[in-house]
């Protein structure tokens, strides 16, 4: 899983942290007690200041690519089939539109349903959250893999809502607690130095965080056909009885 995330993230990293030289404000901590009138300083010590829309877009962005491919790996691990880094790549990048058009589709539905009173957006994050396992395990279309995923979860709408809210504070937890080295780096060196630091620890808390949201809900899928489909009991049988799954 670490393979799979430095390919996907690696590059785009260094790219975040190289445009937001400019973003931290307009001088370091020496230039600042030196002439504070004459630094712009931003108020949060973000390392991305005005770039933090095209940051949040590249999360999003990363979020569904990697979800494939590490839903790919966690659930043959489960299936029984070990899944390497490269075939879970090429997987990806195989079904690379099926992911695009899925995006696109599940965003505008939650535009709109944050646009009607907020919940409905809630509701279409929820139910459309297994989107990426069931893509990468049942290898469907986008809209397909969209109506699975809402079937699922309606399942066990609360179980899984309640689930993602952890996921939600434990990734902004560990978010912010790795964001602090490069916001100091960025005030201390200033931003023309530190944005290698920046770019590091984007990285790092990328490999850290995607994996373990997603293989977090490629389990919640999992689970949910092992208790609703029965899939446990028919991976079991294959096991007991190949002859006969294989004639058939």
């Amino acid at each position: 899983m670490v393979s799979i995330m430095m390919a996907l993230v690696v590059p785009g990293s260094l790219l975040q942290g190289w445009a937001s030289r400019s973003g931290s404000g307009s001088g370091s901590a020496e230039e600042y007690f030196a002439d504070p009138l004459s630094v712009q300083l931003s108020g949060s010590l973000s390392p991305f200041g005005d770039g933090a829309a095209l940051t949040y877009l590249a999360d999003w962005v990363l979020v569904a690519v990697a979800g494939v491919p590490i839903a790919r790996v966690v659930g043959g691990w489960l299936l029984g089939t070990d899944v390497t880094a490269a075939a879970a790549l090429r997987f990806t990048a195989k079904r690379w539109w099926v992911i695009a058009v899925a995006f696109v589709l599940i965003h505008i539905v939650e535009a709109i349903g944050f646009m009607l009173m907020i919940f409905p957006g809630v509701a279409a994050i929820v139910l459309f959250s297994l989107t990426s396992p069931v893509m990468a395990l049942e290898e469907l279309g986008p809209v397909k893999a969209m109506q699975r995923s809402s079937r699922l979860v309606r399942r066990s709408f609360s179980k899984v809502l309640g689930l993602m809210v952890l996921l939600a504070l434990v990734s902004i937890g560990i978010s912010l607690t790795l964001g602090t080295l490069p916001s100091i780096g960025a005030f201390v060196l200033g931003p023309e130095r530190a944005w290698p630091l920046i770019s590091v620890a984007r990285a790092v808390t990328s490999i850290v965080l995607v994996p373990f949201t997603t293989a977090a809900m490629t389990l919640v899928y999992l689970d949910l056909r092992f208790r609703t489909e029965g899939l446990d009991l028919q991976l079991r049988a294959n096991d007991l009885f190949p002859d006969e799954v294989t004639s058939a």
